[in-house]
């Protein structure tokens, strides 16, 4: 864990980043975002060539095994969110109360919850930007393949500075640049050396210690400091060359247990985010148990809740897969051995 090197090892340290930052309010918590985004669309682009292609009715099926495969993770946590607002008498509690339905419909749509005026579910809003992803990767994918390598970073650029001008947030345009690099790496299957990799971790922590050490650390690395959004996108692009090098790493059962985690981590902690900021609890009692509570709260999330309605979910892409393909499923297989997360 202390050097990542496996896919699954990587996910668990993004993750861990994005806790750290919910913790202290130091804002490190976007750059992890944006090389999820990097890995989802390096993974969908190697699942859909291996598996779903060669399903019934591809793009339903991908969308609905994406679908299925984040919503009831993210129904759970919010749940317990909501829980703690009430539990807590959030300030916002009423608000919540008054758009009810909304708020109810919004874990299971996830399309749409980033423009929720009260997000009960802090994290949630990087989920609608993925689902907004999968809903176009089968076009987006397609495109790779008529248009040349420069041509798609452009695109994405473009689309990122149009967006940007336009004042979004929680929009697929914002973010596609990362997406469509990691459906270019797969594409093309790019490698990178661990000494590339290792390269651009070195060169984000550096640039972390430079600014913690700085005379303007308050606005690169405080919350809504006005330089943090430049440290956030510098830092995504400094460890993007690690996270392709970590695609190519080893990926055994225990690697494949921390990416497992890493999703329910990302969610599953925000609950305690909120006892933490809110609650009458003292801040130190709160983290020492959260320490031990939210690890056990993974982990039996995972075993009797997360892995019985993966695997249904594993099971019916299957039952889709056209048997004249039966070699492929093979193929697909091995591959989930790494991609388990995108299976």
């Amino acid at each position: 864990m202390l050097w990542p090197s496996g896919p699954g090892a990587f996910r668990l340290w993004l993750a861990l980043m994005v806790v750290v930052h919910h913790i202290t309010r130091i804002e490190i918590g976007k750059a992890p975002v944006l090389v999820f985004f990097a890995l989802s669309g390096y993974w969908v682009r190697l699942v859909w060539a291996s598996r779903y292609v060669r399903c019934r009715q591809p793009c339903l099926t991908f969308i609905i095994s994406r679908w299925w495969r984040v919503a009831p993770v993210t129904v759970l946590a919010s749940g317990l969110s909501l829980l703690v607002y009430w539990g807590v008498n959030h300030p916002d509690w009423g608000l919540i109360r008054r758009d009810g339905a909304v708020q109810a419909v919004a874990p299971f749509a996830l399309l749409g919850y980033g423009q929720l005026a009260i997000k009960p579910l802090g994290p949630a809003w990087s989920l609608d930007v993925e689902m907004q992803f999968y809903l176009f990767a089968p076009l987006l994918i397609g495109m790779m393949g008529r248009l040349s390598a420069v041509s798609v970073v452009a695109l994405g650029a473009l689309c990122f500075i149009w967006a940007i001008g336009m004042h979004w947030v929680a929009v697929l345009p914002v973010f596609l640049i990362f997406f469509l690099l990691g459906l270019l790496a797969a594409q093309h299957a790019w490698r990178v050396s661990a000494t590339m990799g290792g390269g651009g971790m070195i060169l984000a922590l550096g640039w972390l210690l430079l600014c913690a050490l700085g005379p303007d650390r308050h606005r690169w690395l405080s919350e809504g400091g006005d330089l943090s959004s430049f440290l956030n996108l510098g830092l995504g692009v400094c460890l993007l060359p690690f996270a392709l090098y970590s695609v190519t790493g080893k990926s055994g059962r225990g690697d494949r247990a921390m990416g497992n985690y890493s999703f329910l981590l990302y969610l599953l902690h925000w609950p305690l985010i909120l006892v933490l900021r809110y609650g009458p609890w003292a801040a130190s009692s709160v983290l020492m148990g959260g320490i031990v509570i939210v690890p056990l709260a993974v982990y039996g999330v995972w075993r009797w809740y997360d892995r019985p309605l993966d695997r249904l979910r594993v099971n019916w892409v299957k039952s889709r897969i056209l048997r004249d393909n039966g070699a492929g499923q093979g193929a697909a297989r091995k591959k989930d051995d790494t991609a388990a997360h995108f299976a």
